[in-house]
């Protein structure tokens, strides 16, 4: 009767660090002096491969966002 409350904490655990592992290695590689681009190429592996998305799909959303 708790499993199910136990292994939806859980799920949302996992979520969170790797939310948070994602943005450490973009802070981490920015703190080292590496380019913008490179950073988020580091931060983007940080992410599931069946949710990453692809470098294409990224470069166009850093391009519209540096855009406005």
């Amino acid at each position: 009767m708790i499993f199910p409350t136990v292994r939806a904490m859980a799920g949302r655990h996992v979520t969170s660090g790797a939310y948070v592992a994602c943005i450490r290695q973009a802070v981490f590689s920015f703190a080292r002096g590496e380019p913008p681009v490179t950073c988020i190429e580091f931060a983007r592996r940080c992410i599931d491969p069946v949710l990453r998305p692809g470098f294409d799909e990224l470069d166009k959303a850093v391009k519209a966002a540096k855009n406005g």
